[in-house]
């Protein structure tokens, strides 16, 4: 039989509305409520009350039974051994179409007649029986930050209800069989308003009451939490003590406790209930306390499940049976990429946490480990990544030979000091085959050299041939190291697989984390703080004239500090492997190795000490201490750039540079004249505007080369197009992609020299000065902008500077960017520079 559409149009313009299918049974009345699974903002839940709304304590007193609708293909059937009550009945298809558009997120594949229970955790329970629900379906969503909001409704839908004069226009209607009984189904649309205040007022009167049973069950539990948690971080400090002093046995025993009762804690707020979760995190007395909690428990587990891998580590590396460096670094490798993801977690899980809802007493602690955990993760993922390159430079694969250069950056040098001595290494698996110490240093390879190199200009105020010991002459390291190379084959030395340079300052502190080391023979005891003026003292004034091998003192030492490190601790070897990686990034190692793909790991990795490549500005200040003993170690250098931004966009820039000498007049060593040749880095095309306060040495102090000598090919084109500016004799030429500007500063000790360079840099501020990007932005109105961008790299060894910036900005530039005040900006000479800032046309 048709049934006729009953249509209704609202006052105002027509709109389309989502509609609610319901299916209506007269006279059929069931006192059971029904739960539909379905999309909501609250909750995930539709609760149908029929004719009455009773208490959940009076529906349990009359022994109902709850029926649940999860979208099956047959719906729910009540048991058959009782009086079926009826009721309405769900399909999936009707349930689709009224509750969301897309398919639901999971359809358990049974569900079975469940009876009824006394509270939600008692319902959780019960489905954690069904694998084929996720662990997480029942878990509470976050509270909205103003849950009332989600009441609102927008006033022009407001006020079309309201000319409409009904809630529920009905539309449309049919009539459905339905257990058979004819049932009329009708489709209506609907405001959410009714439904608003309905929730709203189920939350002002009903929600206070289960939260006041709430805070009654979690005070309950207060107490075993908190012994749970404070023996857990208990044991947790006690494992980390033990693993530090290599009590892995202790350690291991005190994570798995920490991890007992860390999970014990966890378990206790679990038991609170589905429920009981959800309202904590929706009221604003408890929220806070309960995510801290919750979060700290999580950091607390992820980080005794990392303290057991480390744990097991050292405990790996004391049972291993023929340890190598290789091998350590292979055990050590695997446990800690173990424990990177838990760390990585815990640190996560703490970044959730507000310091004030911790006891007071406990938030310094908890700051310091907040705190300490990134630079954590930054070094296991720096050590994951250094792992496999150093496996494979000490030999893992087959034995290597390296040149071992010493740089004494008391004496400064474009590298980072003196090359006075060095070793020929050979190593397998880490283990040192063979080491070669020249007694005379690197000034035993003078007499057989085959060929006879011109020195750069500057060099031949020492000598005129250009020899093994000045190699290090290009502040580009893989450039020097393949002259380093070249010289020791040419005097007959064996071919190499690399150069590794290391500063006098880091081997310093090297031995003081290795502990001094006895010197019987030289009766004395080496250590961090008199290493660098013994060795100077030993090799340079005590040794035997006779036998004249000043450096044999490096040879004795060397070894045993090798053997040191060898044989350290498993914690030791940790801080070893960690200050290689200080080393590494502060220049006080660098590395030039002859494979090519092992070279590009190394300079991706900027270990290598190569020039940087700059497509903007860019200064690098070298310093080569030429004749002026070991000064460098009392220098005190100060750099000043002022970069002045035309109104046109040109750039100049101003570079000051203050060395003071804090020697003493007559002392050994630093008591004398600091000579240095000075050298500037700046942008290829850069052109010198003017410079002053140098003191060139006398001519007749530089020694002349033979003209039967030959010119090196790097040397030959650099100095190619070398030019000399007229008034300031400053050198100007070109070299590994920069300008160089270079001349000569002298000190005397307690005083201070002062020079100046100026310059104009190649290219304009403008990013766009044509084409297609400009032509599009002023098309579609942006704003013209301009950048700026600097890098300061810094030169391997200096003891002392400091670099100043400052942006001197035209008034018709307005800053809206700057990576550091344009005013003033400083960098130290640990690592490279960088600054960059963005301007706006007015």
């Amino acid at each position: 039989m048709p049934v006729k559409k009953r249509t209704t149009k609202l006052a105002t313009k027509k709109r389309t509305r989502k509609k609610a299918l319901v299916i209506l049974e007269p006279k059929i009345i069931s006192q059971d409520p029904e739960i539909f699974f379905g999309t909501h903002a609250l909750s995930p839940f539709v609760i149908n009350l029929k004719q009455t709304v009773q208490t959940p304590e009076e529906i349990m007193e009359q022994g109902a039974r709850i029926n649940l609708n999860f979208l099956l293909d047959i719906p729910l059937q009540k048991p058959k051994n009782q009086n079926p009550t009826p009721s309405l009945e769900l399909y999936p298809s009707d349930i689709i179409e009224q509750l969301r558009e897309e398919k639901p997120s999971f359809i358990p594949r049974k569900v079975s007649s469940i009876s009824s229970f006394s509270s939600i955790s008692s319902f959780s329970s019960i489905y954690k029986l069904n694998p084929s629900i996720p662990p997480n379906a029942f878990s509470p969503k976050p509270a909205p930050e103003n849950i009332f909001s989600y009441f609102d409704i927008p006033e022009e839908e407001a006020e079309e209800v309201k000319e409409a004069g009904e809630v529920g226009e009905t539309e449309e209607s049919e009539l459905v069989e339905l257990n058979g009984t004819k049932v009329e189904r009708v489709s209506f649309g609907f405001s959410l308003r009714p439904i608003g205040a309905f929730v709203l007022i189920s939350f002002i009167f009903v929600l206070p009451l289960h939260a006041m049973n709430v805070v009654s069950q979690l005070q309950q539990t207060k107490t075993q939490i908190e012994n749970s948690s404070k023996t857990a971080f208990s044991f947790l400090k006690e494992g980390t003590n033990a693993t530090l002093v290599r009590e892995t046995t202790g350690a291991n025993l005190a994570f798995s406790r920490a991890s007992t009762h860390f999970a014990n804690a966890k378990q206790t707020i679990s038991e609170l209930g589905i429920g009981t979760s959800f309202i904590l995190s929706a009221l604003p007395t408890t929220n806070k306390n309960f995510t801290a909690a919750n979060s700290l428990l999580k950091a607390g587990e992820e980080l005794t499940t990392a303290g057991e891998r480390i744990s097991d580590a050292l405990d790996a590396l004391s049972r291993e049976v023929n340890p190598t460096p290789v091998s350590h670094i292979r055990i050590l490798q695997s446990y800690l990429r173990s424990a990177l993801p838990h760390i990585t977690q815990a640190k996560q899980e703490l970044t959730k946490i507000k310091t004030d809802a911790i006891p007071e007493n406990e938030r310094q602690l908890f700051e310091q480990t907040k705190n300490s955990l990134p630079a954590l993760v930054n070094s296991l993922t720096e050590f994951e990544k250094l792992s496999d390159i150093a496996a494979n430079i000490l030999g893992e694969n087959g034995t290597k030979r390296y040149l071992l250069i010493f740089q004494n950056n008391t004496e400064i040098r474009p590298t980072g000091g003196f090359m006075g001595s060095f070793a020929e290494i050979k190593m397998h698996d880490g283990i040192l085959e063979q080491l070669t110490i020249p007694s005379g240093g690197t000034y035993d390879l003078q007499g057989s050299l085959t060929r006879s190199l011109v020195a750069p200009k500057p060099l031949q105020i020492l000598k005129a041939r250009w020899e093994f010991q000045d190699a290090n002459w290009f502040p580009d390291f893989p450039t020097s190291a393949r002259q380093m190379m070249e010289f020791y084959n040419d005097a007959g030395g064996p071919s190499v697989d690399g150069v590794i340079a290391i500063n006098a300052t880091y081997v310093a502190k090297l031995i003081g984390l290795l502990g001094p080391i006895e010197m019987e023979e030289y009766s004395r005891v080496i250590d961090e703080e008199n290493f660098v003026f013994e060795t100077q003292k030993i090799v340079e004034v005590e040794y035997d004239k006779v036998e004249n091998r000043p450096k044999q003192f490096i040879g004795d030492l060397v070894p045993k500090l090798i053997e040191r490190a060898l044989e350290s601790e498993p914690e030791i070897f940790l801080r070893l492997a960690d200050y290689l990686g200080t080393g590494l990034a502060q220049k006080d190692i660098q590395l030039f190795f002859a494979d090519e793909t092992l070279e590009r790991e190394i300079l991706k990795n900027n270990w290598g000490g190569s020039i940087l490549p700059s497509s903007n500005d860019y200064l690098m200040v070298v310093d080569t201490n030429l004749g002026g003993g070991k000064t460098d170690g009392v220098i005190e250098e100060r750099v000043n750039m002022n970069v002045e931004i035309q109104d046109n966009g040109s750039i100049i820039n101003t570079i000051t540079i203050e060395r003071t000498h804090h020697g003493i007049p007559g002392l050994v060593f630093t008591g004398v004249n600091n000579v240095d040749y000075l050298r500037l880095y700046v942008p290829k095309g850069s052109k010198l505007l003017s410079s002053e306060g140098f003191t060139i040495p006398d001519a007749r102090l530089f020694e002349q080369p033979d003209e039967k000598w030959e010119t090196d090919d790097d040397l030959q084109f650099a100095i190619a197009g070398e030019k000399q500016d007229e008034k300031s004799g400053t050198d100007i030429y070109e070299e590994n992609g920069k300008t160089v500007f270079g001349n000569w500063v002298q000190t005397l000790p307690g005083t201070t020299s002062l020079v100046k360079f100026s310059y104009r840099l190649p290219d304009e501020l403008f990013d766009e000065k044509t084409g297609f990007t400009k032509r599009i932005k002023e098309f579609v109105g942006f704003n013209q902008t301009k950048s700026y961008s600097l890098t300061i790299q810094k030169q391997s060894g200096v003891i002392d500077r400091e670099t100043s910036v400052r942006i001197s900005v035209p008034l018709n530039l307005k800053s809206v960017w700057e990576s550091s005040d344009l005013t003033q900006t400083t960098f130290d000479n640990n690592v490279d520079g960088f600054f960059g800032a963005l301007f706006e046309e007015l």
